[in-house]
């Protein structure tokens, strides 16, 4: 089976530095690993960057192209710039450029296996290069959502993009439930179209030392993700600063980094919270993870998640966590690993984190990552990947 993975963001190679890190779109390339483990997957990724991030040392490297073996895969990576700004027409079109030029090359190229299957990754821009692929090749084309596209907030010209990739995807996979409310009542999916399976555990939270049960003085709360409104960090330092830290003994760690970071540290400032509060900034993959696994609790505040990630990861770690009822969330979290509180009620959240350090002794974090690795296993979500693959190939031979 040939599978093509097209992803809209994806990391930077260790030798190059277009903006992406280490951390943008890792789950991406994480997928592709396992599914690679039961298929023959290749990745193409074309990233037309702004010309606003254009700097002085890439000034004679405006085209960047490889094709090579990336941890087993063999990817195709094209970073440029947009010579055309302020038209999204001109915008796909260079896509639809690229493509053409990317698949022009690949037929010279004796390791390119035409795919079977094309699985794109969120529309804005993989999608353009995944409908090319699946058209050229004749191959079922799968669409993985990762955010809300809502009609209202994306270009005229993009909403009609959105349509078409919607159009001509075989199967559209949401996240959670509520990503498939979402995608039936506000984008028109047909129900019969979708399919649920969610983000899959990464492999090296399986391979990370599991947090051991010991008593601990300091109750350790973290926080992961892009300081933005949309994450909402304020309030979870507002309830944090509310909490009675004469009887409860806590500690909070905020990893990321964003347009907030200094509205977050100047609340710490002003509130004297220095010896309570380590405002991080961005970490290294490996460093999160390290530090979620030495965590007591993992506090998601968001107004709204596709998913949520990081409270995967921390529940593989055996964590018990706090969220919002901001959609994926609530496929994740119920009365034996955390709790759900309302977006933007500061008094809930406050009580949950105090609640949860009364009751700490009731969040069992054995069965915590049991459950988490029993339904979100790397195992486990390739196998239903594969299952879909199977059956859309199956039917285009019949």
């Amino acid at each position: 089976m040939n599978v093509l993975i097209v992803p809209s963001w994806y990391p930077d190679k260790n030798t190059t530095d277009w903006g992406k890190g280490e951390i943008s779109g890792s789950f991406f390339l994480e997928q592709a690993k396992e599914i690679n483990s039961k298929a023959n997957v290749q990745v193409i990724y074309v990233m037309i960057h702004s010309l606003r991030k254009l700097k002085l040392k890439k000034i004679f490297s405006l085209f960047s192209f490889s094709w090579s073996n990336e941890d087993g895969i063999r990817t195709v990576r094209l970073n440029t710039f947009n010579f055309f700004p302020k038209s999204s027409r001109a915008l796909v079109f260079q896509y639809k450029l690229y493509a053409r030029v990317i698949f022009f090359f690949l037929a010279f190229s004796k390791k390119f296996k035409p795919p079977e299957i094309v699985h794109c990754h969120s529309p804005f821009f993989g999608g353009v290069i995944a409908m090319y692929a699946s058209k050229k090749f004749n191959a079922k084309l799968i669409f993985t959502e990762h955010s809300r596209q809502h009609p209202n907030y994306i270009l005229p010209y993009e909403n009609m993009l959105y349509k078409k990739i919607i159009e001509n995807s075989t199967r559209v996979i949401a996240l959670s439930r509520d990503f498939v409310n979402f995608l039936s009542k506000d984008q028109d999916v047909p129900l019969k179209k979708i399919s649920i399976v969610p983000n899959m555990i990464p492999r090296f939270c399986l391979d990370h030392t599991h947090k051991k049960e010991a008593y601990e003085p300091i109750f350790k709360f973290i926080f992961v993700g892009s300081l933005i409104d949309l994450k909402r960090p304020l309030d979870l330092l507002q309830a944090f600063h509310e909490i009675d830290h004469e009887k409860y003994n806590c500690h909070l760690k905020i990893i990321g980094k964003g347009y907030l970071y200094k509205q977050c540290n100047d609340f710490i400032i002003k509130h004297d919270l220095g010896e309570k509060v380590s405002l991080l900034g961005e970490l290294s993959r490996a460093e999160t993870i390290f530090n979620i696994s030495r965590s007591s609790c993992l506090c998601s505040v968001s107004s709204t998640e596709s998913f949520g990630l990081s409270i995967l990861e921390a529940q593989s770690f055996g964590l018990p966590v706090i969220s919002t009822r901001s959609g994926g969330p609530e496929d994740l979290i119920n009365k034996h690993n955390g709790m759900i509180v309302e977006v933007g009620n500061i008094y809930q959240i406050k009580n949950a984190m105090m609640k949860i350090i009364d009751d700490k002794e009731n969040y069992d974090s054995t069965k915590i990552r049991h459950a988490c690795l029993k339904k979100y296993h790397p195992e486990v979500i390739t196998e239903e990947l594969i299952d879909i693959y199977r059956k859309m190939i199956s039917s285009r031979r019949l």
